[in-house]
């Protein structure tokens, strides 16, 4: 992991798609304990992926529509 400040962490949406987070990630279950650390991480919108919170395109099987 980078401990710079400069390194900046970007949150943004892709459309009918997931939440695209890029930068110092680490994913933190409701025990607090940590699933995933790295420099990436895609999170489910749809509601359907089969690996929440984690995005695996289920979106594109059931045609998720978001609401922006």
């Amino acid at each position: 992991m980078v401990e710079d400040e400069a390194y900046v962490t970007t949150v943004r949406t892709w459309r009918n798609g997931p939440i695209r987070i890029r930068g110092n990630v680490e994913i933190v279950n409701r025990d607090g304990e940590t699933v995933m650390q790295g420099d990436r991480a895609a999170l489910c919108r749809c509601g359907a992926s089969r690996n929440n919170p984690f995005c695996d395109n289920t979106q594109r099987m059931i045609k998720f529509t978001a609401i922006q």
